[in-house]
């Protein structure tokens, strides 16, 4: 499906991912000055790629050697929260 952008927003926001390593966590680009409208059309019309929830890469760079390396690091932010919540019921 392909779903148009509109240009400068949408290049704007490709400069920051390309100045960024082409990678970017969604809380990130917001931070930058991304709006998250111009986040997902760019996921829509396949620019991006959602490599994990909340991690986005440039669709046509260059192909990631490990990509499990850019996804473990949040994963595990997710689930060390879920075992310290957890924990506190168990004490």
């Amino acid at each position: 499906m392909s779903v148009s952008v509109p240009s400068p927003t949408a290049e704007h926001a490709l400069s920051i991912f390309k100045a960024h390593g082409g990678v970017l966590k969604t809380k990130s680009a917001m931070e930058l000055g991304i709006h998250p409208r111009t986040l997902y059309a760019l996921r829509d019309a396949d620019r991006l790629e959602r490599l994990d929830r909340g991690l986005y890469r440039i669709a046509d760079g260059k192909p990631l050697e490990n990509p499990d390396l850019l996804r473990w690091p949040s994963r595990f932010q997710r689930e060390l929260y879920a075992s310290s919540r957890h924990s506190r019921f168990i004490a």
